[in-house]
């Protein structure tokens, strides 16, 4: 019931996943449906233990009761400020978050530094893990995104920066302090082989860069998997994808850490239909 598998923009891939399953869930693929898997329901809430705070989401993950779930999530949470120093913003789209860290970053008075990415090859602006110029300043909330070889961070862990120069990236993350480095991603296309029915992979491209961007604010997509003490969701215009809103919800560990910029509303609860069809089938609601 959460964030929707994201099969991308190339029309192979869509083609591949239009003719072969219902869905692109796990539950609609063939090894699934061909592994004879043990199914194993795990029941007990280990981020949150406030039962009504866990009632209320599972409403938002189920879609039950909607109006008196969100008013209750209203009343509760939209009053209230963001007291916290250390709080993320959870927002729907790219353009809000990158206007919260723009704004948070100006407010730094430490020196700016620019670190510039480097493409190789083909590799779309818009698909840029990190951005091209890279702005940030001693002090700045930051979020990893690619794993560290030795797991001193992962992908979404964050950290705040404490020295910079034009060459070198430091900061404090999990209690350790770092030196960033930078790293590569690869722009991987796909052909279909009607032959072998099967997908066959090309590098057509990479990127480098420091694997890091401003945290003040990030996308609600990002945040799934995460758990944060203090968050403020902003659903800009709307939601717009199965899961969105009960992903923001449910990133916190209790209600007194979440504050709402505007109220949520009845259109902003969706759910996926193919996750409801699998969850009645297998009476796991």
């Amino acid at each position: 019931f959460q964030l929707p598998p994201i099969v991308g923009n190339d029309p192979n891939l869509n083609k591949v996943f239009k003719d072969r399953y219902n869905s692109p869930w796990f539950f609609d693929s063939n090894a699934y449906a061909n592994g004879n898997f043990q199914e194993i329901s795990l029941k007990i809430p280990r981020r949150q233990s406030d039962p009504i705070y866990l009632s209320l989401l599972e409403n938002v993950r189920n879609g039950n009761d909607i109006e008196n779930t969100i008013q209750s999530f209203n009343q509760e949470l939209r009053t209230r400020g963001i007291k916290q120093s250390k709080v993320v913003t959870l927002a729907t789209t790219n353009k809000i978050v990158n206007n919260i860290n723009s704004e948070k970053l100006a407010e730094k008075l430490t020196s700016s530094f620019n670190y510039k990415g480097r493409i190789e090859g083909t590799f779309p602006f818009n698909s840029l893990p990190v951005l091209e110029t890279l702005e940030l300043k001693v002090g700045a909330q930051v979020m990893f995104q690619k794993n560290h070889p030795s797991h001193i961070w992962v992908n979404g862990s964050l950290g705040e920066i404490t020295y910079l120069s034009n060459n070198t990236i430091q900061a404090q993350v999990n209690g350790q302090e770092v030196n960033i480095e930078p790293e590569t991603w690869e722009n991987i296309k796909y052909e279909y082989d009607m032959n072998s029915k099967k997908l066959i992979p090309f590098v057509v491209g990479t990127y480098t860069q420091f694997p890091i961007k401003l945290a003040w604010a990030i996308t609600i997509n990002k945040s799934q998997g995460k758990t944060y003490e203090n968050i403020h969701i902003d659903l800009g215009i709307g939601a717009f994808c199965a899961g969105q809103t009960y992903v923001a919800l449910s990133r916190c560990n209790s209600l007194s850490g979440i504050s709402l910029e505007r109220k949520i509303r009845a259109s902003d609860i969706i759910i996926d239909p193919d996750v409801k069809r699998f969850a009645k089938d297998n009476d796991l609601i």
